[in-house]
């Protein structure tokens, strides 16, 4: 018998993991999207006493909000040419 014939058992994963991660994820980048929001309305001088608050709780400056965007690029980028390679690996291994 081939090695390609042979059958590959793989564990599933369980819908709650799944969902738990899911909503892990969720709110991980909801709160980065609040932090990108609070910086735009300090950049673009939009002042409000919550807003005021947030900042100051979260003591952020522009090079935070530099790094924390460009962190959010280069992990987008990093996965994008894994998933892209893993895919064409994949596609490889049919053929």
């Amino acid at each position: 018998m081939r090695s390609s014939e042979k059958f590959i058992i793989r564990k599933q994963t369980s819908h709650r993991r799944t969902l738990g991660r899911v909503l892990i994820l969720a709110a991980l980048w909801l709160f980065v999207a609040f932090v990108i929001v609070v910086n735009l309305g300090f950049i673009f001088h939009v002042y409000s006493d919550t807003l005021v608050s947030f900042y100051l709780l979260m003591n952020l400056d522009y090079k935070l909000y530099g790094i924390v965007v460009g962190t959010i690029v280069v992990v987008s980028l990093l996965i994008w040419a894994y998933s892209a390679w893993r895919l064409r690996k994949l596609r490889g291994k049919q053929a």
